[in-house]
């Protein structure tokens, strides 16, 4: 009996404690490695985590292996829908390497609806090379989950084995990452705004090079220089393809 209600008293005890104080807590200072932000009915919104806590891909509440955010030292927030699906994230990163090399990264994106990133503002440090800009994409109307769903059943396969399965399948159901607009600073020192057709190609660049000289162009959908200005400035071989964007 003396067992019995000291048992019963420590499991009120410890129901009390972690019973929901309805107010406000104040902290001064608080270290926590995830946070995670969810609506009355349990619906989750947002997640805030190191790296070793950073979520898998979470679709309607369900959670599937990333492909790509184990790696690296990323750390951030990833926002999620009313239907508790991801919808975009800010991520960042960077250090020295032992050999003295130094990287750094910051990558703010919102993701379509099922699909992966329509807008993307990065900036990226790779020893003496610095990146940054914003990249506007097209992504596809098939669901983003079925491919997640499909890499998954063939999870043993190598990662060249992985990547050709991921390319036949955008080829048969559409290409992703379509690049549409990109306005930033290139990794060459020169600075550009680039407007892509539906297919990727560029169709205007305006461009200051790494020596201050601003460019015009206008390229029809093989590359060719259709238009420039000036009209004296020394024409380059093809069009910029400095536009592209860090990993989610």
């Amino acid at each position: 009996m003396y067992s019995g209600v000291l048992t019963l008293a420590v499991v009120v005890a410890l129901l009390s404690g972690f019973a929901r104080v309805p107010g406000e807590a104040r902290f001064d200072s608080i270290d926590v490695q995830r946070i995670r932000v969810v609506e009355p009915d349990g619906t989750l919104r947002m997640i805030i985590a190191n790296h070793a806590h950073q979520p898998g891909i979470i679709e309607k509440g369900k959670e599937y292996p990333h492909p790509s955010r184990a790696a690296g030292d990323s750390a951030g927030i990833i926002f999620y829908d009313a239907e508790g699906s991801e919808s975009g994230g800010l991520t960042f990163g960077g250090k020295r390497e032992k050999d003295g090399t130094v990287s750094r990264y910051g990558h703010l994106s919102f993701d379509q609806y099922g699909q992966d990133e329509m807008m993307a503002l990065n900036a990226m440090q790779d020893g003496d090379k610095r990146k940054s800009g914003l990249l506007i994409k097209d992504e596809p109307n098939w669901p983003l989950l079925d491919l997640v769903k499909q890499m998954q059943a063939h999870a043993d396969d190598s990662p060249e084995a992985q990547n050709k399965r991921a390319m036949d399948y955008m080829a048969a159901h559409g290409r992703m990452h379509v690049p549409r607009a990109w306005i930033g600073r290139n990794d060459d020192d020169s600075s550009s705004m680039e407007l892509k057709d539906a297919q990727g190609r560029p169709r205007l660049v305006a461009e200051v090079g790494t020596d201050g000289t601003p460019t015009i162009r206008f390229l029809d959908a093989n590359g060719k220089v259709t238009g420039e200005w000036p009209q004296s400035a020394k024409r380059p071989q093809a069009a910029s393809e400095n536009s592209g964007g860090v990993a989610k």
